[in-house]
């Protein structure tokens, strides 16, 4: 799992959490008052719980003694989020604006979708075994998927806010979607080398869609807050709440995963591995942009391989990471652990894996 963002710490969003008792749409107020002031702040959220991934090979290479060809299929649960809060709405929440001030509140959005993801994958060695060409399908469907965003602008003065705010809010889920791959690595003796590609990814979903239309006149900032929350106007602020059933779809981004290590021999013990790595998701609502690391992995033990990573990009920054392994007869476990723009409770995001893998 990762978490990452600009502007909010872990206790933050600690204690944001513990006030959605009833989770609204509008609870995104809650997190744009923790929000410095004349800033606009990005968060993400992506996870990923592989329940099985199992492999077939078929034939035999006569040069090289690997298969010929591999069939293989995976299933795991994802979730993938999204939210950016303009700094217009920090000043709204906070009730900070200055007489003069013009709100726009166009930037304010938040997207979210858990689904189930089962992937079939095919590879096949080509150059005498030295590289590896794969592609894969992957059937989704939709558990869950939120989107929220609200529009308008708003002007203060002495007497209060005027203008118009729009908020439109879609729940819904039970779709399904697909998603494609590719990729291609190398089995060299010393440099090895991966990248991979998911495009032309959607997922269809029914559900509930909200809008809410706020026209303001000298109006405080918590009328206008009450009607997008809970559809209630006054005689400063005209409130028009509609609920309507719909079908749409999501369009997924396009996923670019990279690796490259090196070997470094060390005497007759074991290698040191020097690491790179880059991660990189455009396009759609859940876009998250590049996140690049370099790290070293060493056996300190026989069964024991630990690893660092140093990374930077995304919403937070920079990170520092390590993770660790454990190699059984049959089995093997893995953990890692990254921490993002800061430390502990002052960090801005992080990175958590655990698996178990059975050989």
């Amino acid at each position: 799992m990762e978490v990452d963002n600009n502007t909010l710490t872990l206790a933050d969003l600690i204690n944001v959490g513990a006030l959605l008792r009833d989770p609204q749409p509008t609870d995104i107020l809650l997190l744009a008052a923790k929000v410095p002031r004349g800033t606009d702040s990005v968060a993400t959220l992506r996870g990923l719980g592989q329940v099985f991934a199992v492999a077939w090979p078929f034939g035999v290479d006569p040069l090289t003694g690997s298969a010929a060809f591999t069939l293989g299929l995976s299933y795991g649960i994802e979730a993938r989020g999204r939210l950016n809060i303009g700094k217009d709405l920090v000043s709204l929440a906070q009730d900070g604006a200055q007489p003069g001030d013009v709100l726009v509140l166009d930037g304010t959005k938040g997207t979210g979708a858990v689904f189930d993801r089962l992937t079939l994958q095919a590879a096949l060695p080509l150059l005498d075994g030295l590289v590896v060409a794969g592609a894969e399908l992957s059937v989704l469907y939709a558990r869950f998927l939120a989107h929220a965003g609200l529009g308008g602008s708003l002007y203060y003065d002495a007497n209060g806010y005027d203008g118009g705010v729009s908020l439109e809010a879609v729940e819904g889920g039970g779709g399904f979607g697909y998603q494609l791959g590719f990729g291609v690595q190398t089995r060299l003796p010393t440099l090895g080398a991966g990248i991979r590609f998911r495009v032309l990814g959607q997922l269809s979903y029914t559900g509930d869609r909200r809008t809410v239309s706020v026209q303001a006149t000298d109006a405080a900032a918590l009328d206008i807050v009450e009607c997008l929350r809970n559809g209630t106007g006054n005689t400063q602020v005209s409130c028009v709440s509609q609920t309507t059933q719909m079908a749409g779809s999501l369009p997924l981004p396009t996923e670019i995963d990279a690796y490259a290590y090196y070997p470094i021999f060390l005497g007759q013990g074991e290698p040191l591995f020097l690491l790179a790595r880059a991660r990189g998701v455009f396009g759609g609502f859940l876009y998250e942009g590049w996140r690049l690391g370099v790290g070293a992995s060493y056996r300190l033990f026989t069964q024991v391989p630990l690893g660092v990573e140093l990374g930077i990009g995304g919403p937070s920054g920079f990170s520092v990471g390590f993770r660790v392994g454990l190699e059984l007869p049959g089995a093997e476990l893995r953990f890692g652990l990254a921490q993002r723009g800061g430390f502990l409770l002052g960090a801005k995001g992080a990175e958590f894996r655990l698996a178990a893998v059975l050989k």
